[in-house]
């Protein structure tokens, strides 16, 4: 059987392929809890596992463009504002406007999550693609001194792309805001627990375009504001449901409203 070949005749998008051949693995490699190659990076330092990846160049492009398109178009169209917790000035629904290239290989790279939380091999984790269902996918444009909150998700599996990423971290740790021993500007950080000793709790994150992190959708994240005026990161966030808890199949529209759980929400 061809390396790149799936058991059930599947074939991974070209764009996963290509990144499971240059990363010194194949698809019979084991996907263990922790590991760094050029694939990826497993981190569970605390309980919930987090995976840090890098998006195929052509995903990172079609997602640029499909921003681009919905920051074209009328806020009140596609704001998507009501449905989230962050205190940012423009955020826009955007399951419209990605290509079907591009929404598969983001649902591989969350059955390679998937398949990593059962310690299967990548051929095995073809099988957890399957069962999921995107629930909502939403752009975030960021500006100097805004920021999300503490906060979960809907959803099972979540995830963020980020998209451009024009924060100079170097500068902005020598802004008189962050000079203590505290310096997150423009970083994300994800928390589990509670501080105590010989336990760490919390992992934090300098983001670059490119890089996709994803978590269980009940890990508690934020994400801290940086101060350059006149710049704006983009990111992209979604939710995917599995099939077993999500047997509604309701996909998140910007004008609906959800009775009972908002797209994300507070602790």
């Amino acid at each position: 059987m061809n390396d790149n070949k799936l058991r059930d005749g599947h074939q991974f998008a070209g764009r996963i392929t290509n990144n499971i051949e240059t990363a010194n693995v194949t698809t019979d490699t084991v996907m263990h809890y922790q590991y760094t190659n050029k694939m990826g990076q497993v981190l569970r330092p605390f309980g919930p596992t987090i995976y840090k990846t890098k998006i195929s160049d052509e995903m990172l492009s079609d997602m640029k463009d499909a921003c681009a398109r919905v920051r074209a178009k009328d806020l009140s169209e596609v704001d998507f504002r009501g449905n989230l917790t962050g205190a940012l000035s423009d955020e826009r629904f955007l399951m419209d406007e990605v290509s079907e290239d591009t929404l598969k290989e983001m649902q591989e790279w969350v059955a390679v999550y998937l398949g990593i939380l059962d310690n299967v091999s990548i051929t095995q984790a073809d099988h957890y693609d399957r069962g999921l269902l995107l629930e909502s996918l939403w752009a975030n444009y960021q500006k100097a001194f805004e920021w999300n909150p503490a906060h979960q998700h809907t959803g099972d599996v979540s995830f963020v792309i980020y998209i451009d990423n024009p924060v100079d971290i170097v500068k902005e740790m020598q802004h008189e805001c962050q000079q203590g021993n505290g310096k997150t500007a423009g970083k994300i950080r994800f928390r589990f627990g509670e501080s105590m000793p010989q336990l760490a709790h919390t992992i934090t994150f300098t983001p670059e375009a490119g890089d996709m992190l994803i978590f269980p959708n009940w890990l508690e994240h934020q994400v801290f504001p940086f101060t350059e005026e006149g710049i704006e990161r983009i990111s992209v966030a979604g939710n995917y449901g599995l099939e077993a808890s999500s047997p509604s199949g309701q996909v998140y529209k910007p004008d609906y409203k959800y009775k009972e759980a908002d797209a994300t929400k507070d602790e």
